[in-house]
C-alpha cells in the first residue's frame, strides 16, 4: 500500500508535522478532547508505540497528549521504587506478563523490587510493621511461577494475611470495556482491573478520586510503586510522588488510544456481520454467539460481539461483573502445581468490594462473607477478543490453555455459582477455540500492526527521526506478527497450500521485510518500501481471513 495514500488519510494536523511544525499541548488545546473524540485516525493512535525496556523516545520527535502519556506508561517512575506501568506492561508482550517473559528479566528487574529491597521483602528486618509483623509485597514464588502480583483491594491494615494474588490483566481495548453499568454500584465511574474496581475511590494526597480510568494510577502508585511500606507522599522521606492532574489525563489519553476503539460485529445478518473463511472458525463464531443445545447460556451473554460487555437487563450494554466460581475452581485445586506453588498462600479472592478501594487503610466486609474474601465473589468480564494471545486465563491464571478456559464454562463451579451451563463438545470447543484465534489474529492486523506500520512510515517520512524510535516500533510489530502465527498454528489455520492463500507464509514474508526495514544503513526510500511491502502482506493475511 502507498505510503502517500496512508499520510493524505492522516490529514493537516499531519501535514504540519511533516512540515516540520512540533505540535505542542498548547497546539492541541483547540483539538478534539481525545478521551471524548475518536477519529479513524489520531495522532497518538499512528505515534504511540513503547518498549518497557527503552525510553520511547518520541517526545522528542513529536508532542501529543497520547504520546506524552505513553511516555509516562514506560519511562516514569514517580521517585519510587524504580518500576513504572510499563514493568507489568511491557508492549511487546500484549501488555501483560506471563511467567516464561518473566524468567528473561535480568535479577535486577524493578519487577522483583520484592527480592532486594529489605524494605520491601517479606521478613526481613526492615519490613517490619510497629508490632514487628512480616509485610507481604509481593510473593516472589507466584509471581515467578504464575507471573501473579500481590493486590490489597481489602485495605492494607494486615500485609501479612489479607491480600489477593492476581494475575496482570492487559490493558488494550479499554475504549469499549470499561463502560460502568446502570446497577447502582457507583462508584466506581469505570469498570477497570479484575474485579472492576480497580481505580480508587476517596482522596489520596490530595486528589479526589471516583473510581475513573484516571484515577487508576493513583493506586497503581500506591501499590505498586512504594520504597518502604509506609506508602507515604509526606515527610523527608516519600515512598513516591503523586502524579499531577496532567499526567494522570495523559495515562488515561494513552490508555483509551491503544487496541481497537470498537468491537467487531458478530450479530447474525447484520450488514457489517464479521465473516469468517475457515469453516470451523465460523461455525465456532455460530456457537459462541448462540449457544448449543442442553445449554442455558451463551459466551456472548456476557461478550456481546466478543468484547466485555453484557445486556442482561435489556437495558444499554456494559461492563458487568459476574460469580463464575473461577476462585472457587482455584480453592479446589490449592494441592494442585499446575495451577498454584503448593503450600504459597492464596487467600480466598472476594472480588468486588462494597468498599473497593476507600483509603488504602480500611474496608468493610460484605454480610455474609469471611473476613479474608471481603466482596461479593463477582469479577469483571474482560473482552475475548485478546484471550488468544494473552493466556493464562482468568483473574489468578489458574488455566493455562484457551480450550480449557472454553471447558471451564461447563465445569461444576461455574455451573454452582451461576445455575448455568455451556456443553460443548470437544469439536464444538476446538470450533470456539479456533474462532477466537481467528478474531485475535485480525484484531492484531487491524488495531495493532497497521497501525504501527502508518506510525514506521510517518516517522521514516519525518527525518531525521532517530533510528531507535523507528526500530521499536519495528520491532514491536514483528512481535505482533509472530503473535498472530503462532495464534493460526495453534489452531492449525491457513497453514496449507502456496504462498498465496497460505497465511503463515505471508506472515513470515511480512516479518522478513520489517527485519529487512531495520537495517539502518539502508536508504529511507528502501526501508520505507519494506514497511509498505510488509503492510500489502498483513492486508493479504487479513484478506484469508475474513470475507
Amino acid at each position: 500500500m502507498n505510503s502517500q495514500k496512508h499520510l493524505r488519510s492522516i490529514g493537516k494536523m499531519f501535514l504540519l508535522l511533516l512540515s516540520g511544525v512540533f505540535l505542542t499541548l498548547a497546539n492541541l488545546s483547540n483539538l478534539p478532547n481525545p478521551l471524548n473524540s475518536v477519529p479513524p485516525f489520531r495522532l497518538g493512535q499512528l505515534l504511540s508505540t513503547a518498549s518497557a525496556e527503552v525510553a520511547t523516545g518520541f517526545p522528542a520527535v513529536f508532542d501529543d497528549l497520547v504520546t506524552q502519556g505513553e511516555d509516562l506508561f514506560f519511562n516514569e517512575t514517580f521517585a519510587g521504587n524504580g518500576r513504572t506501568c510499563g514493568t507489568c506492561h511491557p508492549a511487546t508482550e500484549n501488555f501483560t506478563l506471563t511467567a516464561d517473559f518473566i524468567a528473561t528479566l535480568a535479577p535486577d528487574d524493578p519487577l522483583f523490587v520484592a527480592e532486594f529491597i529489605p524494605a520491601l521483602m517479606f521478613g526481613a528486618l526492615e519490613n517490619l510493621d510497629a508490632q514487628g509483623r512480616p509485610q507481604r509485597f509481593e510473593n516472589p514464588a507466584l509471581m515467578r511461577a504464575f507471573g501473579l502480583i500481590t493486590e490489597n483491594q481489602d485495605g492494607m491494615g494486615d500485609m501479612e494475611r489479607r491480600f489477593n494474588m492476581r494475575s496482570i490483566p492487559h490493558n488494550i481495548g479499554l475504549s469499549a470495556s470499561i463502560l460502568t453499568p446502570a446497577d447502582g454500584l457507583t462508584p466506581p465511574d469505570d469498570r477497570t482491573g479484575w474485579s472492576g474496581d480497580g481505580a480508587p475511590i476517596g482522596t489520596i494526597d490530595g486528589i479526589p478520586a471516583t473510581g475513573r480510568l484516571e484515577n487508576f494510577l493513583l493506586g497503581a502508585i500506591v501499590q505498586h510503586y512504594p520504597l518502604t511500606l509506609r506508602r507515604s507522599f509526606a515527610g523527608p522521606n516519600p515512598d513516591f510522588r503523586s502524579p499531577t492532574q496532567a499526567e494522570l489525563d495523559a495515562l488515561a489519553a494513552f490508555l483509551l488510544d491503544l487496541g481497537r476503539q470498537q468491537d467487531p460485529v458478530l450479530l447474525a445478518g447484520a450488514a457489517d456481520e464479521l465473516i469468517l473463511k475457515d469453516a470451523g472458525a465460523e461455525a465456532g463464531k455460530v456457537l459462541f454467539r448462540d449457544g448449543v443445545a442442553g445449554g442455558t447460556t451463551s459466551c456472548a451473554a456476557c461478550h456481546i460481539n466478543a468484547g466485555a460487555n453484557a445486556d442482561v437487563t435489556g437495558s444499554t450494554p456494559a461492563n458487568r461483573n459476574f460469580d463464575t466460581g473461577i476462585e472457587q475452581f482455584l480453592q479446589n485445586r490449592l494441592n494442585d502445581p499446575t495451577v498454584t506453588v503448593v503450600g504459597e498462600p492464596r487467600p480466598v479472592d472476594g472480588g468486588f468490594g462494597t468498599n473497593p478501594a476507600g483509603d488504602f487503610t480500611t474496608l468493610l466486609a460484605q454480610p455474609g462473607f469471611e473476613n479474608e474474601n471481603f466482596g461479593d465473589l463477582t469479577f469483571n468480564t474482560p473482552s475475548v477478543i485478546e484471550a488468544a494471545d494473552t493466556p493464562p486465563f482468568f483473574h489468578n491464571n489458574a488455566i493455562a490453555t484457551l480450550e480449557d478456559s472454553i471447558r471451564f464454562y461447563n465445569s461444576i463451579e461455574f455451573q454452582q455459582a451461576s445455575d448455568m451451563a455451556i456443553p460443548f463438545n470437544e469439536v464444538q470447543v476446538a470450533q470456539v477455540a479456533n474462532f477466537l484465534r481467528v478474531i485475535n489474529a485480525l484484531d492484531n492486523i487491524d488495531n495493532r500492526i497497521l497501525r504501527q506500520a502508518d506510525r514506521a512510515l510517518l516517522a521514516l517520512a519525518h527525518q531525521p527521526t532517530p533510528n531507535a524510535v523507528i526500530d521499536r516500533i519495528l520491532l514491536i510489530m514483528i512481535s505482533d506478527v509472530d503473535d498472530i502465527s503462532t495464534v493460526l498454528n495453534d489452531g492449525g489455520l491457513h497453514n496449507s497450500g502456496g504462498l498465496p492463500v497460505n497465511a503463515i507464509k505471508r506472515l513470515d514474508q511480512a516479518n522478513k521485510r520489517l527485519q529487512q526495514a531495520m537495517n539502518t544503513s539502508a536508504s529511507v526510500t528502501a526501508r520505507t518500501h519494506h514497511v509498505e511491502v510488509a503492510e500489502a502482506e498483513l492486508l493479504a493475511v487479513r484478506g484469508l481471513l475474513r470475507y
